[in-house]
Order: structure tokens, then C-alpha cells, then sequence
């Protein structure tokens, strides 16, 4: 599942900086010095910056660790591009063309409680 946002900015490259430093370099990968992958436990977002704009695509296996991704990530752009007082508008896409298109979403419509994940033990 996915979902994507888009944020107008001139700072795009500073942001994209400032987020890879706040997820550390364990969950941030750059895949090129204008595109990053950060890796949640939950989910994942792809994040590029070009033409004064901020692109990002939040993923995960299911609507509630998606629902997930899309909180995190936007708790931290605005965090970091406070001073523009940023609102994402995330459009949730989908895996197969076949199905309907992208609808609009409000992360923060209302509450989301954290996805449980299954403990992970080691031997």
C-alpha cells in the first residue's frame, strides 16, 4: 500500500537533509544526494526533492502500519519546515492500476493509535 504527499518549498534539499539526520543513518539511505529511503519497523518512505517541492511516498504492507508511516513522516517535515507551516496533503495510492483511483486523507482527521507489531525474539 502507499500513499503520497508533495510539499511547495525552496528548502526541499535542507529538509531532505534534516530528516535523514533526525532517522540516523541505520534507517536513512540515500539513493542519490536528491533521493532518500528512510526504513521504519513498520513501513518505509521514499523522499526526493526537485523543482522546489519536497516529494514524498510512504509505504507499508497494510492500511494501519501505512496509516502509520504517513503520521511519522508528517510529524517530522513539520517539525523541520516549521517556519512554512507545512500541511501535507497525502493521497493514498495503490499496488494495482486495476483499482480505484487515489482519494484524498488527512493524517490528522483524528487520532491513530500505533500498529501492534508481533515481539521479536531471538534465539
Amino acid at each position: 500500500m502507499q500513499a503520497f504527499a508533495t510539499l511547495k518549498t525552496e528548502q526541499a534539499s535542507q529538509y531532505l537533509r534534516a530528516l535523514c539526520d533526525h532517522f540516523g543513518p541505520q534507517a536513512c539511505t540515500a539513493k542519490q544526494p536528491s533521493q532518500v529511503l528512510i526504513a521504519l519497523s513498520f513501513g518505509r518512505c521514499q523522499l526526493a526533492h526537485q523543482d522546489g517541492a519536497l516529494a514524498l511516498c510512504a509505504e507499508a504492507t497494510d492500511q494501519a502500519q501505512l496509516d502509520w508511516v504517513v503520521e511519522v513522516m508528517t510529524r517530522y517535515v513539520e517539525r523541520v519546515a516549521f517556519r512554512e507551516n507545512p500541511h501535507l496533503n497525502w493521497r493514498a495510492g495503490h499496488d494495482s492500476p486495476t483499482q480505484d483511483a487515489p482519494t484524498e486523507f488527512n493524517p490528522h482527521a483524528q487520532p491513530k493509535a500505533r500498529p501492534q507489531t508481533e515481539p521479536h525474539n531471538e534465539p
